[in-house]
């Protein structure tokens, strides 16, 4: 290999691990900020698909496929089967090109619940993917009660963290039934 071919390939070697590391630079930088958009009561989309969730309290979640509708912005919401609720997020400033996935984490907290297994759950953690578009990208993290064990009374928190920041965090209080 020529001199000169070398030279050309080092520098192509040199630009492409700069993307690589510049990427994922600006993705974490220091101004990557969180909004809440909205909050409360959901009335989700037709559309969604099942996705299996290890750790949560039922090992399964609703994939949306578009984002939610508020029907109600509260953050106290009724312990009622069928309800829904959580808040739409927007991560900002995040300096990579349009397309690039990042990854982010949903924390969620509550109460502790009792499950016919005989487990405890007081909440669970999951990797979230996101895709960015002009500079930012947008989500959605709620809760659904499918199941009578869920109906559990007390605060409820919801957290987005990206590198170990904490984004957005949003408080509900889960109100007993009739109160």
């Amino acid at each position: 290999m020529t001199i000169h071919k070398r030279m050309k390939l080092f520098s192509k070697s040199l630009l492409l691990l700069f993307l690589i590391t510049g990427c994922n630079a600006m993705a974490t930088s220091e101004d990557v900020s969180g909004t809440i958009v909205r909050y409360g009561i959901i009335r989700p989309p037709d559309t969604y698909e099942k996705v299996k969730t290890p750790g949560t309290d039922s090992g399964v979640a609703r994939g949306l496929h578009e984002m939610p509708t508020f029907s109600i912005i509260t953050n106290r919401i009724p312990a009622k089967l069928g309800t829904r609720f959580g808040f739409s997020y927007e991560i900002n400033n995040l300096r990579v090109p349009d397309g690039t996935v990042i990854d982010v984490v949903r924390f969620e907290r509550c109460p502790a619940m009792s499950k016919p297994d005989g487990t405890t759950f007081t909440g669970a953690e999951r990797p979230v993917r996101l895709p960015v578009v002009g500079g930012k990208a947008d989500g959605y993290c709620g809760f659904g009660f499918d199941h009578e064990y869920e109906l559990v009374p007390g605060n409820w928190t919801f957290e987005i963290r990206l590198n170990g920041k904490t984004l957005c965090k949003q408080d509900f209080v889960v109100l007993a039934a009739g109160s």
